[in-house]
């Protein structure tokens, strides 16, 4: 079985050489594609990936009009019956397709493939386990992403008949993708392993306001109501805010502190 994994990366020195050998690591496993979308960086991001442009089936480096771009470049010009997406500061477990191709053995009506993942500090130290939930789909209409980021794999033929990343979308392109596709009854299937690790500090970390505003939008554009979904982000900015205070003033243990209560949470737990 083909699977295309595609790392987009811009600026991504300090990660990307990571990401990379965790994707080759796979190779013993199935027909892998690995595809590389870089945004034209002005690091040492492609001197690095350039070393391993041998084992790398498609290589693009040029500007693109933001990350739904250059995701879905990635997508069109994937050849696998299965696409994964491995942005390029997270990484894989060892045995992270094999798993995903039992799975697609078993469940062959399914679409949707995901796990659990790992969230570690920027300098990679993980911190928290995200675990997925087969119930998925009825907590997107709370507003919630039960599938976590790292560990999903999309079959081709899903993409080509519900459409790729709305570009519309600079921080949820994700949540508003899964809610499309289970609107249109893609079968999703949950793994309970770890799939790979995930560095805080992306878009979506960094924006989580304008990333609610979008969740608030796609909710509403598939007929959800968003009442719930408005109280709850009223309740996350409290908290983020309350948060980010604290550190500020220096109460970082603290902080610690009610992280590990977070933590506690039935899809988070602290690591």
């Amino acid at each position: 079985m083909k699977i295309s994994v595609i790392t987009v990366s811009y600026n991504s020195e300090a990660t990307i050489e990571q990401t990379i050998r965790s994707v080759l690591r796979q190779r013993e496993y199935c027909d892998l594609e690995y595809i590389i979308i870089d945004g034209a960086s002005t690091d040492r991001t492609m001197e690095i990936v350039k070393k391993y442009e041998p084992e790398i089936d498609v290589l693009i480096s040029e500007p693109d009009d933001g990350i739904c771009d250059a995701f879905n470049k990635g997508i069109k010009i994937s050849t696998g019956k299965v696409i994964a997406i491995l942005n390029s500061d997270d990484w894989y477990q060892d045995d992270t397709i094999k798993i995903v191709i039992d799975a697609i053995s078993k469940y062959p009506n399914a679409g949707l493939f995901f796990g659990d993942q790992y969230y570690s500090d920027v300098n990679g130290n993980i911190i928290l386990k995200m675990t997925g939930d087969p119930e998925y789909e009825k907590y997107l209409w709370q507003g919630l992403m039960k599938v976590p980021p790292v560990a999903w794999f999309i079959k081709k033929e899903v993409y080509e008949r519900c459409g790729v990343f709305d570009s519309s979308y600079k921080t949820a392109m994700d949540f508003e993708l899964l809610l499309r596709f289970s609107v249109q009854g893609v079968k999703g299937v949950y793994i309970p392993e770890v799939f790979g690790t995930m560095r805080y500090g992306g878009e979506s970390d960094q924006n989580y306001i304008g990333g609610y505003r979008e969740v608030l939008r796609a909710i509403k554009k598939y007929g959800g109501n968003t009442s719930l979904v408005k109280l709850r982000m009223f309740l996350w900015i409290l908290r983020s805010e309350t948060r980010r205070f604290l550190e500020r003033i220096g109460l970082q243990g603290f902080v610690n502190y009610l992280r590990k209560n977070v933590a506690s949470r039935k899809n988070l737990k602290q690591v």
